[in-house]
């Protein structure tokens, strides 16, 4: 069981029952970032404890989520659930690279930087990512590259 795995299902076990909330997707997220904003679509994920739902469309890559909307929300989110939404990203880092680094906020001082997100992931999974981030070559994403893989030399695998 992945970390990712671990910290949905324990996120969602620990959801009260919102059966009569409406159904939570990407393009209803999407919608609700475009109409009302960041804040107030952060506030009602954690209202309704759907972070966990937002945790595995960014793991699952869902095209439907833009890399500035997401990074947007990303930036409001609670720290409980910061380690959710890391482990989320890494799993998108390992999928696609490229798209992965879209998403990956340039600051360093975020919890969404690349030396949190390349950084603290497992030797395995640095092993894996290293030549993956390496090979993407894209000037909009070139801070989030060489933060992501100055953290990888910074934290190299064992």
């Amino acid at each position: 069981m992945t970390l990712f795995t671990l910290l949905t299902a324990t996120h969602a076990q620990a959801r009260p029952d919102d059966s009569a909330a409406p159904r939570m997707d990407s393009v209803s997220l999407t919608k609700q970032l475009e109409t009302d904003g960041p804040k107030v679509t952060a506030e009602r994920l954690t209202q309704s404890h759907n972070w966990a739902i937002l945790a595995r469309d960014i793991a699952r890559d869902d095209a439907s989520l833009p890399a500035p909307l997401l990074n947007s929300l990303l930036s409001r989110a609670p720290a409980d659930v910061t380690p959710m939404l890391q482990a989320a990203l890494r799993t998108r880092l390992q999928h696609d690279a490229l798209d992965g680094l879209s998403v990956i906020v340039p600051a360093s001082s975020s919890p969404f930087a690349g030396a949190a997100i390349c950084g603290n992931g497992t030797p395995s999974w640095q092993k894996r990512i290293a030549p993956m981030v390496t090979e993407t070559h894209n000037v909009v994403l070139a801070l989030q590259r060489q933060d992501c893989l100055n953290a990888l030399k910074t934290h190299p695998a064992g």
